[in-house]
């Protein structure tokens, strides 16, 4: 426990927050204090990310990291961050605000696609065309077999489960 609310101390996983010593903190711990003494007993370990800020912070933590950066309908990144905000009782952001940040947040994916030969995948292809999931192993060499299913994760978690009933399984494209 302690190691994960030292690397909480870093900011979001991808260890954008924070500067000097701090830059990148949050994905050196994670490696350190997580991944290196679960070396050998685990095949593979992902780093699931919502936001890209200090995406640097993490490829230079794990050399080699193979990249999958998947594109979501900014409506339904919209509709998702609207239900969430409002549930907390906090304000929501302008339409410009928002668009600033969904546009921020996609060039920042640009570069990590172009820095790291990450595969771009469409969350919405990644959902419905049963061909992009096979890719995405093949990509990450990934030894897992098997698929979930749109929202299985958040339907799971007691505090998203409005989230996932706010999409239904459905996407915007439908």
């Amino acid at each position: 426990m302690g190691a994960l609310r030292a690397m909480g101390k870093g900011g979001h996983p991808s260890g954008g927050a924070g500067e000097g010593r701090l830059s990148g903190y949050a994905a050196r711990a994670f490696r350190d204090w997580v991944v290196a003494p679960l070396a050998g007993t685990l095949e593979q370990v992902g780093i699931k990310e919502v936001r890209h800020d200090g995406w640097e912070h993490v490829v230079d933590a794990f050399p080699g990291l193979a990249c999958v950066a998947i594109g979501r309908d900014p409506r339904d990144v919209y509709l998702s961050h609207r239900a969430r905000v409002l549930k907390k009782g906090n304000p929501l952001p302008t339409p410009a605000e928002f668009a600033d940040e969904i546009a921020r947040q996609f060039d920042l994916q640009r570069a990590l696609i172009e820095a790291t030969g990450a595969l771009a995948i469409r969350y919405e292809d990644l959902c419905m065309d049963p061909a992009v999931l096979p890719a995405v192993r093949a990509h990450v060499q990934s030894p897992v077999e098997g698929a979930g299913s749109v929202g299985q994760f958040t339907a799971t978690q007691s505090l998203r489960r409005s989230e996932a009933a706010l999409h239904g399984g459905d996407l915007t494209d439908r």
